[in-house]
């Protein structure tokens, strides 16, 4: 029988360095606070909670592959620094082996819910040149979820893994241990959140424009992530949001400010809407690939 090994997870938040600033020029009107002076109005920006459920598995997978399945998700969680994060299994002192009850959830305070499934798993073994084993091991994990604010169900996020090792073992632990490292799409999409537009700086040499937004390090932003930019109006009492822009995040500069870099061809809509005293937001978007 082949033997499992188990692998002991420790979960826990990475703390980032500050990133070095740069002095330039903002456009402000002559009432309009620091950007330093805003940010620290920025605490209304709430840090939503998401309960991870019960997770299951297809039959001829050992338990103890799910459960690390499981805490991989979570650790992948807390690493990306967006939610405040309750593992289930903690409500559960005999045992955690069902999805847990409306009740609970509820009372847990969590505005997200996901639960996930590890169901598919293949192993090969090859001889190498050296006349050793090569071992590949691939798994498939299904995230699904649910906001209880809205009702409204994720689209299940698929997540393939592989890892390879000399043994079976080996290659098991790697493939396992790169899960974490997949779950950042998963509340990009389905985790979004909104921040303030607080100032914008003078475009550079080739035309792009920087501007700060009103989130940082206590929110999880990192260099790259996206923000959809959007103007609001008043439409005869009704609020309206239009596009303008995507901004990429070149700096996170504290807890609740960051850096963003615009695209030259939407800089003049931005900077125009900014100067005519149109409120802007920010709504995350992802990652860019540069």
């Amino acid at each position: 029988m082949k033997k499992f090994v188990l692998l002991v997870i420790t979960l826990g938040v990475i703390a980032t360095t500050g990133m070095a600033q740069k002095k330039v020029t903002l456009y402000e009107s002559q009432n309009q606070p620091s950007a330093q002076e805003q940010q620290v109005k920025q605490g209304d920006i709430k840090k939503e909670t998401l309960y991870v459920d019960y997770f299951t598995k297809s039959r001829d997978l050992p338990a103890i592959y799910m459960q690390t399945a499981r805490n991989q998700v979570i650790l992948g969680l807390i690493n990306r620094g967006r939610l405040n994060v309750i593992d289930g299994e903690r409500f559960y002192h005999g045992g955690f082996s069902q999805r847990s009850s409306e009740e609970i959830i509820k009372n847990s305070g969590a505005r997200y819910v996901m639960w996930g499934t590890l169901d598919r798993y293949e192993y090969k073994r090859e001889p190498a040149k050296d006349g050793k084993m090569n071992c590949t091991a691939r798994m498939h994990i299904s995230l699904y979820g649910q906001d209880l604010q809205t009702g409204r169900m994720f689209d299940p996020d698929d997540i393939q893994v592989s890892g390879w090792g000399p043994n079976m073992d080996a290659a098991d632990a790697q493939a396992l241990s790169n899960i974490c490292n997949r779950v950042d799409y998963f509340v990009e999409e389905n985790c979004k959140f909104e921040a303030p537009v607080l100032q914008i700086c003078d475009p550079d040499d080739k035309g792009r424009v920087d501007l700060y937004i009103g989130a940082g390090s206590d929110m999880g932003v990192k260099e790259t992530d996206q923000f959809e930019i959007y103007k609001i109006t008043d439409v005869q009492g009704h609020t309206s949001q239009t596009k303008i822009g995507t901004v990429t995040v070149r700096g996170v500069e504290g807890p609740s400010l960051s850096r963003c870099r615009t695209k030259k061809r939407q800089a003049d809509d931005i900077v125009s809407a900014f100067n005519g005293g149109v409120k802007l937001i920010a709504i995350s978007a992802g990652e860019s690939l540069f």
